[in-house]
């Protein structure tokens, strides 16, 4: 995935498509759940705002992109929508 530079601290929730938190080893959703619910994406967002360091920025597939916090327990996946983003 290509790295972008997007400022976190300006994401809201409604510009989050769907957010993700699971265990490590795997993204399909066999650890963990996807979510499209406002309280799952205001916790997962909250979670990466307190964390701003340790997050990584890639290009989605679908036009969006991924602010990811990958920690040793848990995977915290937020994908916002580029449409509803400015730089």
């Amino acid at each position: 995935m290509k790295p972008t530079n997007h400022d976190l601290s300006k994401i809201t929730t409604n510009m989050i498509k769907e957010v993700y938190s699971g265990r490590p080893g795997c993204g399909c959703g066999c650890r963990g759940k996807y979510s499209t619910t406002k309280q799952a994406k205001t916790r997962i967002l909250n979670v990466l705002k307190a964390n701003p360091e340790k997050v990584r920025q890639h290009m989605g597939l679908d036009n969006e992109y991924i602010f990811a916090l990958e920690t040793e327990q848990r995977y915290r996946w937020v994908y916002v929508n580029l449409r509803k983003v400015k730089k």
